[in-house]
């Protein structure tokens, strides 16, 4: 079964919008302070299920980096020459 879900921002501005999603991962940095809200629902029908199960994970902070996109040290070419104009 396949659900909608938003992501908003405590201003009302919508992060993320998923349509007909059945699995997937979504991330973002926040930029308003404040409660972020995530919605999930299922549109209404014949067939529509009673009930739906969904699971997440929601990081924050240290935690929801994914460090293995960093850079390490063996990986950063040092120039040590700039020009400026």
């Amino acid at each position: 079964m396949c659900v909608f879900c938003q992501v908003s921002s405590p201003h009302g501005n919508v992060y993320h919008f998923g349509d007909h999603v059945d699995s997937g991962n979504y991330a973002f940095t926040a930029s308003e302070a404040g409660d972020y809200t995530a919605c999930f629902w299922i549109p209404d029908g014949k067939d529509a299920p009673s009930m739906v199960t969904v699971e997440l994970e929601w990081r924050t902070g240290v935690a929801a980096k994914d460090w293995s996109k960093i850079a390490k040290k063996g990986q950063v070419e040092v120039s040590s020459s700039l020009t400026f104009p």
